[in-house]
């Protein structure tokens, strides 16, 4: 599956033609999965036409969920050594209970 960017189909688009339908089709469900992301604390800092993707069919394509193992996961890549030190507590915690 081909892939283009949003700034790519702008420069294709054809200012003679309605713009209701291309906002509608490309930065409502954009918006839309921001609007999600932010509720899960994650946030885009560079969201711009050129960085969003759409299929080759012409739509944005959606969103992949993000699990809380994901989420945990770029969190421990980000800050290794406080994901260090809480797992070694948590663990010494554990270890300590039993």
């Amino acid at each position: 599956m081909e892939h283009a960017t949003i700034k790519a189909k702008i420069l294709r688009f054809d200012p003679d033609r309605d713009e209701k339908p291309y906002f509608q089709s490309y930065v409502i469900p954009v918006d839309e999965q921001i609007t999600v992301y932010e509720l899960l604390n994650i946030i885009h800092r560079d969201v711009k036409p050129h960085n969003i993707m759409i299929d080759a069919d012409g739509e944005p394509p959606e969103a992949r969920p993000i699990t809380l193992l994901a989420r945990t996961w770029r969190w421990c890549r980000r800050k290794p050594l406080t994901a260090g030190l809480t797992a070694t507590t948590g663990s010494l915690l554990l270890f300590l209970a039993i």
